[in-house]
């Protein structure tokens, strides 16, 4: 939250605490509710992690796109498929699982 000395009245104080601090719990409430219904679940697809909402986690102005920290890892995932090929096996030691492979 931001410093006290940045709010002249307490009234200010009052209205941010209203208006911001409800907005990040609500934001946070409903990226909480796609986690849990979406990424948790066993058949979620790559489309899905596309979709998650969006929350601040700082009071400041941020001048970094959103966007491209929101579906930064997504791309390098979707851009290493486009490249091996959806085929590509990971490289695994011989003291791996056989389940892990699928076999």
């Amino acid at each position: 939250v931001a410093p006290d000395e940045l709010f002249p009245t307490e009234r200010v104080w009052d209205f941010l605490e209203w208006s911001l601090l409800r907005n990040w719990m609500k934001d946070w409430l409903r990226y909480v509710h796609w986690y849990w219904s979406v990424a948790n679940s066993p058949d979620v697809s790559l489309s899905d992690f596309f979709s998650a909402s969006v929350y601040e986690k700082e009071w400041r102005i941020r001048r970094e796109s959103s966007e491209l920290i929101r579906f930064g890892l997504l791309w390098k995932i979707y851009d290493l498929v486009a490249e091996k090929g959806v085929s590509l096996e990971p490289a695994m030691s011989s003291r791996t699982p056989l389940w892990i492979s699928g076999m």
